[in-house]
């Protein structure tokens, strides 16, 4: 398994991360995960930070697991996306 990480700030990369990027890495590193892990604190900038387009960089048929406050996420996004069958299935804490 290959672990992709982004940070707001840059930094040396954890020892269980094979890459560490930025925020503006994000859609890149969607487009190569086969589960996308979100974990990061709810505030203005992190609000529907998974909005539609977002979602659609997503590689196809990925596992979305949100363990954020469930705002980070557009569900309405995201069920659309479920429902096209682009994401196969997500979790939400």
């Amino acid at each position: 398994m290959r672990v992709l990480a982004t940070t707001r700030t840059a930094r040396k990369a954890p020892a269980f991360a094979h890459e560490l990027g930025l925020a503006k890495d994000t859609d890149v590193f969607l487009a190569q995960a086969n589960v996308v892990v979100i974990c990061v604190a709810l505030a203005a900038e992190t609000r529907r930070m998974f909005y539609a387009d977002l979602l659609a960089k997503m590689k196809l048929n990925p596992i979305l697991i949100n363990i954020a406050r469930g705002a980070v996420v557009d569900l309405d996004a995201l069920l659309a996306a479920l429902e096209s069958g682009h994401i196969a299935s997500a979790r939400l804490a």
